[in-house]
C-alpha cells in the first residue's frame, strides 16, 4: 500500500491558510504537514477530525523556504510527498490523480498551472508566461529532456536541500531525481489554479528571484530549466514554442511581446544581483499595499 503525505505552505497569509484548513477532511493522505507561521491564526484546527493525521510546525520567525522544507521532511517516512504552496487552489482528488503517474521508474510528478483570471493587466502578463511553461514543459516531456516546475510537486522520497540559500528549492528537487536515474512525468491533463501577481512591481520581483535561481542552478547543478535564460542557445526549441504559443493563443501575441521584455529585463537584474552576492533566503513576501 502507498503511503502519502502533503506538505502546505504558507507563511503570513490568514487566506491561503483558511483554505487548506477548510480542505483538510477531503485530503486522501494518510499524513498531513502546516508548515505554516507568521501572523495568522489557525484556531479551531484541533476541534478538526483529521486533527489526528495532521502535524503543525508553525514559524512564529520565517525561517526560509528551504529551513521550512526540510523541517517539514523531518521524521516523514511516505512513498509519496507532495509540496504544496499556499497561493495555488485545488480540487482534492488532485492527489489521488498525480499518484496514478507513479511506478517504479517515476521519481516526480507534476501537474498543469491554470492561471487564475485577473483583471489587471501585470496578471495578464503574467498569465502568458505560465502559458510559455506549460508549452515548453509539455515539449521537453515529449522529447524526453530535462524540466522542471513548481507550484505543487509530488515526489518519491524528497531528501532534504543542503544550503538555505537555495532560491529555487522545486528545481533542485528535480535535479535530485533527475540524479536518482528516475523520470519526471508533466501530467498536464492535472490541473490547479494559481495566482498571478496584481502588479507589475509584485510580477518584476518575482521573475528576478526565479532567474536568479535558475543562474544559482546552473552554477550549482550545471543545468536549470528555464527556457528563458537557454533561448538564444537553443534557437530551434525557442522557436517551436512561439509557434504553438501563437496557434493556440494567437489574440494574446501583444501580451507576449510584454511578458518578452519584463523577463529579459529581470534577467539583467538578476544576473547583477548574482554579482554582487544578493541573498534570496528571506525574500520579501507579497502585500495587500503592494
Amino acid at each position: 500500500m502507498t503511503h502519502t503525505a502533503g506538505i502546505f505552505f504558507s507563511y503570513s497569509s490568514q487566506v491561503d491558510t483558511d483554505y487548506i484548513l477548510d480542505k483538510l477532511s477531503f485530503l486522501n493522505l494518510d499524513r498531513i504537514v502546516l508548515a505554516i507561521g507568521g501572523d495568522i491564526s489557525v484556531r479551531g484546527l484541533e476541534s478538526k477530525d483529521e486533527f489526528k493525521r495532521v502535524e503543525l510546525k508553525f514559524e512564529k520567525e520565517r525561517l526560509g523556504k528551504v529551513e521550512s522544507l526540510n523541517r517539514a521532511l523531518e521524521g516523514l517516512d511516505s512513498d509519496i510527498t507532495f509540496l504544496v504552496s499556499g497561493d495555488i487552489r485545488f480540487d482534492p482528488y488532485v492527489f489521488q490523480q498525480l499518484s496514478g503517474y507513479f511506478d517504479e521508474n517515476v521519481g516526480m510528478v507534476i501537474p498543469r498551472i491554470v492561471p487564475f483570471p485577473s483583471r489587471s493587466f501585470a496578471g495578464r502578463v503574467s498569465a502568458v508566461m505560465w502559458m510559455i511553461h506549460d508549452i515548453t514543459l509539455e515539449n521537453a516531456y515529449k522529447r524526453s529532456k530535462y524540466f522542471c516546475g513548481g507550484e505543487m510537486q509530488a515526489v518519491r522520497h524528497p531528501s532534504a536541500i543542503v544550503s538555505p540559500e537555495i532560491v529555487n528549492d522545486d528545481e533542485f528537487l528535480c535535479h535530485q531525481v533527475y540524479s536518482s536515474g528516475r523520470k519526471i512525468v508533466y501530467a498536464r491533463e492535472v490541473e490547479v489554479v494559481n495566482y498571478m501577481p496584481g502588479n507589475f512591481k509584485q510580477l518584476l520581483k518575482q521573475r528576478v528571484r526565479i532567474n536568479f535561481g535558475h543562474l544559482q542552478s546552473k552554477k550549482i547543478n550545471k543545468w536549470h530549466s528555464s527556457i528563458s535564460i537557454n533561448g538564444f542557445s537553443e534557437v530551434r526549441e525557442s522557436i517551436d514554442i512561439l509557434l504553438k504559443f501563437y496557434k493556440r493563443h494567437r489574440r494574446l501575441t501583444f501580451l507576449l511581446l510584454v511578458s518578452f521584455l519584463i523577463e529579459v529585463l529581470s534577467i539583467m537584474i538578476a544576473m547583477v544581483q548574482s554579482l554582487r552576492g544578493q541573498s534570496y533566503r528571506y525574500w520579501q513576501l507579497k502585500t495587500n499595499e503592494e
